[in-house]
């Protein structure tokens, strides 16, 4: 081998050499920052969502308060749950309906300390019912917030169509725009045309995607909402 070519070779090395631990010094330190930027990113959507809840959980604690409250000081309400009058009954059957409008909350129960419902904002029909596994499970919370599962009208009815309609807009309000497509389709072509479910997801189906699906969406909740109004009106 000539010395030219040695020398090459050695300068070569020389320069390759410190290029190769520059660049997994530089790597390193990238994942190191990545991580910590990441790890920051997840802590403070840890602390966003932790002061959400205890907000949220701080607003229906207040709501439940001031209507344990108002229970305690009608004769109704005592009527009903002492004396068993028919009348006071019927009224404590229709309370957890009002209360669940009037508080915003998906669900509303009333139980006694036996675990018996007494009124059901989400379901009435539920009234008389032995539920006792709920107390025992928040009474073993200690007071800390506590997540447990209810029986809604979308767990029930899974397949309605309307259900799979409010489903698909929730998705389009989440981003979920593939997801949303799906359902908004299936409900399309599965559901009788003509119905209020297939005409909205068909409806909506033509706006998904594009400039118009915003003002498309803010549009349909505002007529779900004066629907919802008039209803409750008359």
């Amino acid at each position: 081998m000539r010395f030219r070519t040695r020398l090459f070779l050695a300068l070569a090395l020389a320069g390759v050499i410190p290029l190769v631990f520059l660049a997994l010094g530089v790597r390193r330190e990238v994942d190191r920052r990545l991580s910590a930027e990441y790890r920051a990113r997840v802590d403070g959507a840890v602390r966003r969502i932790r002061a959400d809840l205890t907000r949220e959980s701080t607003a229906i604690q207040g709501r439940l308060g001031a209507f344990a409250a108002q229970l305690a000081a009608d004769d109704r309400f005592r009527r009903a749950v002492v004396e068993n009058d028919p009348a006071s009954r019927a009224w404590v059957l229709d309370w957890g309906r009002g209360a669940i409008r009037q508080s915003g909350l998906a669900v509303l129960q009333l139980q006694d300390s036996s675990g018996r419902i007494l009124s059901s904002g989400h379901f009435r029909q539920e009234y008389d019912r032995v539920r006792p596994e709920l107390p025992a499970f928040l009474a073993r919370s200690g007071g800390w917030p506590a997540l447990a599962e209810a029986r809604t009208f979308l767990a029930s009815h899974p397949g309605s169509y309307r259900v799979l309609l409010h489903a698909g807009l929730a998705a389009a309000l989440l981003g979920r725009t593939e997801e949303a497509r799906a359902m908004l389709e299936r409900v399309r072509t599965e559901s009788a045309s003509g119905d209020f479910p297939a005409e909205s997801a068909r409806w909506y189906l033509e706006r998904i995607g594009g400039p118009r699906e915003k003002a498309a969406l803010k549009a349909y909740l505002e007529r779900q909402g004066s629907a919802a109004s008039s209803g409750e009106a008359g």
